[in-house]
């Protein structure tokens, strides 16, 4: 999806629901992460974190 198809499709609610993830889909699993103060810091500062799921308690 571009750009300007985004914008031309901006108010067609099907169009958006099949071109776009909701960002309630992505965290469905997950109810909350809990991070250690040294990794909120990190995060806070701008640091990509990746966790994998088993990292979820860091």
């Amino acid at each position: 999806m571009t750009i300007e198809e985004l914008e031309q499709n901006k108010e067609n609610k099907k169009y958006l629901e099949e071109k776009l993830i909701k960002i309630e889909d992505i965290f469905e699993d997950n109810e909350k992460i809990i991070l250690k103060p040294k990794k909120l810091e990190l995060f806070l500062n701008g640091v990509k974190l990746n966790l994998d799921k088993q990292d979820r308690n860091i």
